[in-house]
């Protein structure tokens, strides 16, 4: 009981020595929200588009599912079945063209007044098929929207090409046009502020940290004050 009553004490003397070297603490408060400050200042903004696409319209396939169909001689449900399957290779041949290296560098060296360093990002689905959603990041407010528009006609024009070419090799008369190959689940957007930084928070961290690393200072001082014989709560 007399141990618990002498940590009571110790405690509130603790927080008493933290009242009265409260200089330290502000200092080291203020010290560490400058430099939040100049960081949220100095960094960086970047800006973050997005738009959600999935599969084509299963009606946009419907007339190669016939010209299928006719050739195999496949019951009507068998080219249902063939018309959502094409529908989801389609929009997979667009999302592998999205994703390649090549490409993104072949768009770069083509449209030249097309926004440059911008970071693109594509979330698939769990399952084939599924929506994926396609994001860019950019250092200036508008660049990334612009680039995701640009970078979505320049590839869905480079699937619908691959895959007009596969369909003439097979003898199929069919053209798929680049708008086929997929459909917009959620428009391309971009948020109006940064995504990153975000100056309020990081301010507010800086001072929180500050505040915790002054009080930690005040605390060690007094801990080798009573470790030295010296009265720790003086």
């Amino acid at each position: 009981m007399e141990r618990l009553e002498s940590d009571e004490i110790d405690l509130l003397e603790l927080f008493r020595q933290c009242w009265k070297d409260r200089v330290i603490i502000l200092l080291a408060a203020a010290l560490a929200t400058i430099v939040a400050v100049a960081y949220a200042l100095w960094t960086p903004s970047i800006y973050r588009a997005q738009i959600v696409i999935a599969p084509g319209a299963l009606a946009n396939f419907g007339s190669l599912a016939g010209q299928i169909q006719a050739r195999s001689s496949q019951p009507v449900a068998v080219a249902i079945a063939d018309g959502k399957q094409l529908a989801v290779d389609s929009f997979e041949l667009l999302i592998a063209q999205l994703e390649s290296k090549a490409s993104k560098a072949e768009f770069d060296e083509s449209h030249v007044e097309a926004p440059r360093n911008v970071t693109l990002e594509i979330k698939r689905g769990r399952a084939e098929g599924e929506p994926v959603t396609v994001s860019a990041r950019a250092g200036h407010s508008g660049h990334a929207g612009r680039f995701l528009d640009a970078y979505l006609a320049f590839a869905s024009a480079r699937a619908s090409a691959e895959l007009n070419g596969f369909l003439t090799g097979m003898g199929l008369n069919y053209e798929a046009a680049p708008s086929m190959l997929y459909r917009v689940e959620s428009p391309s957007y971009e948020l109006g502020s940064p995504v990153h930084p975000k100056p309020l928070l990081i301010i507010t961290l800086g001072f929180v940290l500050g505040t915790i690393a002054g009080a930690f200072i005040v605390m060690m001082r007094a801990l080798l004050k009573r470790e030295s014989g010296t009265p720790a709560f003086s």
